[in-house]
């Protein structure tokens, strides 16, 4: 089964050939991680401000349960919610947190896995690629 890779490169775009940080690559689509785990998730991926979005969502919601009279299902569903929404946009805000730390979106490649992704990548952008012992 195919999947869909958006491909960012760290600010020139030139990769060492040992740089494993100058390219990542984002799978597109719905994030189980993001859903599940949504603020250690965005932790992870140092995505301080989405992460500080969340938590500050939760602490909001859980002031307002009181006055505005939401039952503990309410709640449930609100938080539900949220973690939906994290699982669908987790790609695309990932996206831009990367777009925010100077990578820029290159290409957006379809393949079976991360790996097949990179080299897929890497073939269509040797000139991104330098070789190794050259500055």
């Amino acid at each position: 089964m195919s999947r869909q890779y958006t491909a960012f490169v760290r600010g020139s775009g030139t990769l060492a050939a040992d740089d494993d940080g100058g390219l990542l690559l984002v799978r597109d689509g719905f994030s189980w991680p993001a859903f599940l785990l949504s603020v250690p998730w965005a932790l992870w991926h140092r995505m301080w401000i989405v992460a500080g979005g969340l938590i500050a969502a939760q602490v909001v919601l859980g002031l307002l349960a009181g006055p505005v009279g939401f039952g503990g299902l309410t709640q449930g569903a609100v938080s539900v919610g949220l973690a939906l929404a994290m699982g669908f946009a987790g790609a695309d805000l990932r996206g831009w947190s990367l777009q925010r730390r100077g990578f820029r979106a290159a290409q957006v490649v379809i393949a079976e896995d991360r790996d097949m992704a990179e080299r897929r990548f890497l073939e269509n952008h040797p000139d991104l690629v330098v070789p190794e012992g050259t500055s």
